[in-house]
């Protein structure tokens, strides 16, 4: 069984026009130091928008 990546887990999503603004959690990641950063909660409360909309800033 040959291994496939999937292009939705390989790339970084766009993020909409009327997204929450984070502003505490973009303030702690962009203080941090660390290597690794664990991004925890459950289904539905935004945690791939908030990391693409990060990610698309930095």
């Amino acid at each position: 069984m040959p291994n496939i990546l999937l292009a939705s887990k390989t790339t970084v999503p766009q993020t909409g026009k009327q997204i929450i603004e984070r502003e505490r959690l973009n303030a702690i990641l962009l203080q941090s130091t660390a290597k690794l950063i664990v991004v925890q909660a459950p289904a539905g409360y935004g945690k791939t928008t908030f990391l693409s909309s990060w990610f698309q800033q930095t």
